[in-house]
């Protein structure tokens, strides 16, 4: 088992695979480790309050925070590319498919966002209170929580 140092705060999220650890921390910064050697390849700056949640997959790094957005930015560079601006509340969590980040916000919402166009598709509101997390599923056709009147999935 290795230690990382580096943030300045509590690390709240992590992904990792064989090459590096993204993580995001309440010092509102991520950083991109080496997995091997544990030392810090970039920081990326840009959230305003601590980072929630981050993804990423081969082309990009997806961030959540508290300060009500999301941001794409780009693996290799660390370049931010995007800022997704639309929710009210902290994104809590969100979900990252194909060109689409699905997100999950305090405001009661579920927002659907293109990447590669980088506007919100399609809101999915309200819900009864704040949501914490996100799943989508392609083959139930399924995101966010359980309608309890009709008993479906919205």
């Amino acid at each position: 088992m290795q230690t990382y140092y580096g943030h300045d705060q509590s690390v709240l999220c992590l992904q990792y695979d064989n090459e590096k650890i993204v993580s995001g921390s309440s010092d509102s910064t991520i950083k991109v480790w080496d997995i091997v050697t544990g030392h810090v390849q970039m920081t990326l700056i840009g959230h305003e309050q601590p980072v929630l949640n981050v993804r990423f997959n081969d082309q990009y790094i997806v961030s959540c925070s508290k300060d009500k957005t999301l941001r794409l930015w780009d693996l290799q560079s660390g370049v931010q590319l995007r800022k997704f601006e639309g929710h009210t509340a902290a994104v809590n969590s969100f979900q990252l498919v194909n060109n689409l980040i699905i997100s999950a916000s305090g405001d009661r919402t579920v927002k659907i966002w293109n990447i590669l166009q980088g506007t919100c598709v399609k809101s999915l509101s309200p819900h009864e209170r704040g949501i914490a997390c996100v799943q989508y599923s392609p083959v139930h056709d399924i995101i966010g929580k359980k309608n309890k009147k009709k008993n479906r999935r919205t």
